[in-house]
C-alpha cells in the first residue's frame, strides 16, 4: 500500500523537526543545524564549523501487508519496500553512490509508517526522525542491471535487503534514533567544515554532474571560481545537491 502522505510532506516534516531539533531540550535527541542555511546568514569567508556533514534523499516507501508479497517469508510478516530508479531511466543511484567515495554520509530516508494518522502523530510528538529509518549509500548495491529493483525492510526485524533477484542483505541502515551514534562509531573525529571544504564540496558536485551529463546542462567554468565569495559557493552547492542529486545537506555539530 502507497504512503497517505506525500513525499514533499514527509521530506518537510523531517527537515523541520531536524533543524528545529537544535532547541529541542529532550536528552539524547540529535542537533543538526543546517550548514547551507547558517553560511548564508551573513558569515564571511572565516566561515568554520567543526562536524560531520549529512546528506539526504526523502523517499517514500511502500508497506507490504500481504501473505503474498515476495519477502514476506523472509520478514515473517509485513515489510516496506522503498523503490530505487531504474538505471535506464536514471543515473541518480550511481551518482549518489559517487559522490558517497567523498563524503560518507549520504542516506536515502524513508518512513516506517504509511497512514495519515500516523505522520500526524510523529509529526506532533516530534518523532518523524524517531520512526524514520536511514540507509547509507556507500552500502547498498549499485544497480547490477536495468529492471526494477527495491530496498526491503522492517523496522521491527533486524536485517535490511536489496531486493534482486538474490535478494541480497546488507549492512549499513540505522533508525534515526540512533544514526548520530552510528555516524560517529564510523567517523570519530569531525571535520572542519569552512570555506575550503565547501569549495572542495562544489568541485566534487561538479565533477560527478559533468561525467554523467549527456545533456550539457551545466558550464564547468559556472562553479570552478576559486576566488568567488562564501555566499556564491553556499548557493552553488544548494543548486547543486538540490536539482542534480536531489539531496539536502544539513551538519552535525562537533564537541
Amino acid at each position: 500500500m502507497k504512503a497517505r502522505f506525500s513525499e514533499f510532506s514527509y521530506g518537510f516534516a523531517l527537515s523541520y523537526e531536524i533543524i528545529h531539533s537544535l532547541h529541542s531540550t529532550a536528552r539524547g535527541a540529535p542537533r543538526f543545524p543546517s550548514l547551507l542555511e547558517e553560511a548564508q546568514l551573513g558569515y564571511d569567508v572565516n566561515f568554520e564549523k567543526l562536524g560531520w556533514p549529512l546528506f539526504l534523499q526523502f523517499k517514500r516507501a511502500e508497506y507490504i501487508g500481504r501473505t503474498t508479497g515476495l519477502q514476506w517469508s523472509s520478514y515473517g510478516g509485513p515489510y516496506y519496500r522503498l523503490a530505487i530508479e531504474r538505471r535506464n531511466q536514471s543515473s541518480q543511484h550511481s551518482v549518489l553512490k559517487r559522490l558517497a567515495n567523498t563524503q560518507p554520509d549520504v542516506y536515502y530516508v524513508a518512513p516506517c509508517f504509511w497512514t495519515l494518522p500516523e505522520f500526524d502523530t510523529h509529526f506532533v510528538n516530534q518523532a518523524v526522525f524517531d520512526n524514520s529509518i536511514f540507509f547509507r549509500l556507500s552500502n547498498v548495491p549499485p544497480l547490477p542491471d536495468d529492471l526494477q529493483h527495491y530496498i526491503t525492510f522492517s523496522p521491527d526485524r533486524p536485517g535490511y535487503m536489496w531486493h534482486s533477484d538474490n535478494a541480497e542483505r546488507f549492512t549499513g541502515s540505522v533508525m534515526g534514533s540512533q544514526l548520530f551514534n552510528f555516524i560517529r562509531e564510523h567517523r570519530p573525529e569531525p571535520i572542519v567544515i569552512d570555506a575550503a571544504y565547501l569549495l572542495r564540496l562544489r568541485r566534487d558536485l561538479t565533477n560527478i554532474i559533468l561525467e554523467d551529463d549527456r545533456r550539457n546542462l551545466i558550464r564547468a567554468s559556472d562553479f570552478r571560481g576559486a576566488d568567488d565569495p562564501l555566499t556564491k559557493i553556499v548557493q552553488d552547492v544548494r543548486h547543486l545537491l538540490a536539482t542534480y542529486f536531489e539531496l539536502q545537506m544539513f551538519v552535525i555539530p562537533g564537541p
